[in-house]
């Protein structure tokens, strides 16, 4: 049995001082039972652990041990410093083993959720890959990614199937309102969720704007569905989520397919580059960004409005949740609430 509690002295902020006791010995032992306290000091690599699993947790989300090394904040060069800073902490009630899993709780319901989310997620690759590869064929759309919920392994009934889209340079507008018309018009509102394209980006600015560790989360789970040399591009335009996530390495491997081309998609960006060109891109921007002020900006403050629902030349972003501000600002709150039970200060790892 193990009992943890603050040390005292100028480095409990640090440091957990933890009891063990036997108690499946004789009675007659019992007497001279003697209690043995040891001393841990969190490092910083316990801290980085720590912190990785007050992330995830804010999705229900337990994590494998190589997940945890991806999504750690320092370098870790082997599993073997890792395991063995993980081993102290199960010991002393910090975090939580369930079989190949790592959680903050002692909730092992987790466990199954993320399982049964995991074997969803395989279930829906390959619908995936059919809806990128007809984004793909659309005029001026350049590559496709799986995001959101899907680019972390896991689904379930309220998931939907979310895509980073790039685009043809000064044509970003051009490709979403096409696309986001065809949607409307020719999918049933129940399929939705099967084309959800929160995201365009210009394949000339492929450095993401907000640099934390939610968009290089995101960025880093990316699944590249369709041009394989665009996304090698937009990792190598963001190396700055290494700094985040300095274990991270990109998916090289995959053998996919180019955008899709057709002769009407060929036909569509001639006419629109010879006739309208970066006139209508930016007509479209305006009535956009227009129609989103009118329906959402008393949802939001001017700075989350700008966040959440990004328009400019060469990025769109509709995120309605405001995801990024929400997630950084439950990450703060599970931080504090961590802090406050164990009496660790991140601030000091």
């Amino acid at each position: 049995m193990v009992i943890f509690q603050n040390s005292a002295g100028s480095n409990s902020q640090k440091k957990i001082t933890f009891k063990t006791r036997i108690f499946d010995i004789p009675d007659i032992m019992k007497d001279t039972l003697k209690e043995t306290s040891i001393q841990y000091e969190v490092s910083p690599l316990g801290f980085s652990t720590l912190r990785t699993l007050l992330y995830f947790d804010i999705f229900s989300y337990p994590l494998t041990l190589p997940e945890i090394r991806t999504f750690s904040g320092i370098d870790i060069g082997s599993y073997e410093s890792l395991e063995k800073e993980i081993t102290i902490m199960i010991e002393v009630g910090l975090i939580f083993h369930f079989g190949n899993f790592y959680s903050i709780k002692n909730d092992e319901t987790a466990i199954s959720r993320r399982v049964k989310g995991n074997q969803e997620a395989e279930k829906y690759i390959p619908m995936a890959r059919r809806r990128a590869e007809f984004i793909s064929r659309f005029p001026f759309v350049r590559a496709v990614m799986a995001s959101g919920s899907l680019s972390k392994g896991y689904m379930d009934e309220k998931s939907d199937l979310d895509f980073f889209v790039v685009t043809a340079p000064n044509r970003l507008w051009i490709a979403r309102t096409v696309f986001v018309l065809y949607r409307k018009m020719f999918v049933p509102f129940s399929r939705y969720k099967e084309f959800c394209t929160n995201y365009f980006l210009a394949s000339d600015k492929l450095e993401i704007e907000e640099k934390n560790i939610f968009t290089a989360t995101e960025l880093a789970t990316l699944i590249p569905l369709c041009n394989l040399g665009l996304y090698l591009k937009l990792m190598s335009a963001n190396t700055w989520m290494h700094n985040y996530l300095p274990n991270f390495r990109t998916k090289e491997n995959w053998n996919l397919n180019s955008a899709g081309k057709n002769g009407l998609k060929w036909i569509t960006e001639k006419i629109v580059d010879v006739i309208f060109g970066e006139r209508l891109n930016q007509f479209l921007m305006n009535v956009t960004l227009r129609r989103l002020k009118r329906k959402h900006s008393h949802r939001f403050s001017t700075l989350d409005f700008s966040l959440a629902l990004k328009t400019k030349p060469h990025v769109s972003k509709v995120h309605l949740g405001n995801n990024q501000t929400r997630v950084l600002s439950l990450l703060q709150e599970k931080i504090k609430e961590f802090e406050a039970r164990t009496g660790l200060a991140f601030n000091h790892a």
